[in-house]
């Protein structure tokens, strides 16, 4: 769970073709399609996975950070 909103995914409506990618990979139900573009149906469920931004084929989708997971 993300409990900033600054972390949360954005919506680039312009560019979004209603194809539903970013629904269908999102595991936690997080996103929605709605008029126009997806929205964010339950945002407390956000656990920043990214894999909404890496399924629009247009580039419809932002995170604003990238995890990157490396030795410690």
């Amino acid at each position: 769970m993300l409990n900033d909103s600054w972390a949360l995914p954005e919506f680039k409506g312009e560019l979004c073709i209603q194809c539903g990618s970013c629904v269908e990979v999102c595991e936690k139900g997080v996103i929605a399609l709605g008029e126009g573009q997806p929205t964010l149906a339950h945002p407390e469920d956000c656990d920043g996975c990214g894999e909404c931004e890496e399924a629009c084929p247009q580039g419809g989708i932002e995170c604003a950070f990238e995890i990157v997971w490396g030795e410690s």
